[in-house]
């Protein structure tokens, strides 16, 4: 969770219906906005897009040693982030994920809080879905 809420956002965190959702950059020349809201969300003047682009997002874990951790997204298969996997243009990019939360209304209250910094070790690239 977020360390540093805002009186109205520890409000919704407490209240019922709790809505929340992560806003995620990545940097690629063109950066990418993405959100887990289920729904394109406009925020600081862009769009990200709740499209069913990001299919996944692991846990992001904490340590208070100075160590890098693992944050795994997963992405549809559209042209744009396969390229940039199998051309190995990815490794390094910066990857940065907000957490924010909706008020009744379904505005953004706030700030959303920067949870992660990272940058992109690995994309791989999976052909198919095993079942």
């Amino acid at each position: 969770m977020a360390r540093a809420l805002t009186e109205n956002q520890e409000t919704l965190v407490n209240a019922r219906g709790l809505t929340r959702c992560e806003l995620i950059e990545i940097d690629f020349d063109t950066p990418m906005y993405l959100t887990t809201a289920g729904r394109n969300v406009t925020y600081d003047s862009k769009t990200w897009l709740g499209d069913g682009t990001l299919l996944g997002m692991s846990d992001i874990e904490e340590s208070l040693e100075i160590q890098s951790t693992a944050l795994q997204l997963e992405l549809a298969g559209s042209a744009s982030p396969v390229a940039l996997a199998l051309g190995g243009q990815g490794k390094g990019r910066r990857v940065r994920v907000w957490v924010a939360f909706f008020n009744a209304a379904g505005a953004i209250e706030g700030t959303p809080i920067l949870e992660a910094d990272l940058q992109i070790d690995t994309m791989p690239v999976l052909d198919g879905v095993s079942e």
